[in-house]
C-alpha cells in the first residue's frame, strides 16, 4: 500500500478479524454483519455457524450427517428443531433428493437452486430458482435432462425444512426423517439444524 506523502504518515490498514472472532458480536468493527455467523476465510467453501447451542451442523454423506446433527443437538440439550437446511455437495445427487424431501410430513419446504450448463453445441444456460418443491418438480426433469448430457455444468442446490410443530430430537420422529431422506441417496452434504427458541 502506498504511503500518503500529503499527511506523511500510512493511513491506518483494515484488518480482519481472527477466525475466532464472530463479526457484528462486538468484538471487531464489522457492524454490517448478520451476527451469529462466522464468515469464511479464504479457501473455505461455505461459511461456518457460530458454536451456539442452538445450531448445530454437520457435513458428511447425509445420513451420516443428520445423525451427527441429531447426537449434537441432543448433547447440547436441544429438544426440538425448528429449521433444517441441506446442501449437497454432488450436482447429479442433489436434485434426486427433491422427491424425498417433498415427502417429509409436518413441515414447510422450500428448495433453491442455480445451474448453469452448455450443451454440446455451445449454448448456455443459467436457471436460478427459489420457491416451493411442487413448482420446482417439472424444472428438476428438465435440468437432470441437460445436466446428463451437457458438455459443461455447474450446479448449487439448498434444501429448507420448516417443523410445524417442531421435529424431537429424540424419538421415532428424527429416526424417520434420517430414513426418509436417505433412503434412495446420501449424497455428501453440509446440514444446518436450528432450535426452537424453547429448547
Amino acid at each position: 500500500m502506498p504511503l500518503n506523502t500529503t499527511c506523511g504518515r500510512a493511513p491506518e490498514a483494515k484488518t480482519t478479524p481472527p477466525p475466532d472472532i464472530i463479526p457484528g458480536s462486538g468484538q471487531g468493527d464489522n457492524a454490517n454483519v448478520t451476527p451469529g455467523i462466522i464468515y469464511p476465510l479464504p479457501g473455505q467453501k461455505t461459511p461456518l455457524s457460530a458454536r451456539s447451542p442452538n445450531v448445530v451442523e454437520a457435513e458428511d454423506v447425509l445420513k451420516a450427517a443428520l445423525t451427527q446433527v441429531f447426537e449434537r443437538a441432543q448433547k447440547n440439550g436441544v429438544k426440538a428443531l425448528a429449521r433444517i437446511v441441506i446442501r449437497p455437495f454432488d450436482k447429479s445427487d442433489a436434485l434426486k433428493l427433491l422427491p424425498l424431501v417433498k415427502s417429509v410430513p409436518n413441515a414447510s419446504k422450500q428448495v433453491e437452486l442455480s445451474v448453469s450448463f452448455e450443451t454440446s453445441t455451445g449454448s448456455t444456460a443459467h436457471i436460478e430458482f427459489k420457491g416451493d418443491l411442487e413448482d420446482a418438480t417439472s424444472l428438476k426433469d428438465y435440468l437432470e435432462a441437460q445436466l446428463r448430457v451437457a458438455s459443461e455444468s455447474d450446479a448449487a442446490v439448498s434444501y429448507s425444512l420448516e417443523f410445524n410443530p417442531p421435529l424431537a430430537v429424540q424419538g421415532p420422529s428424527a429416526d424417520g426423517l434420517i430414513q426418509r431422506l436417505t433412503r434412495l441417496v446420501s449424497p455428501a452434504a453440509h446440514v444446518v439444524a436450528t432450535a426452537t427458541e424453547e429448547s
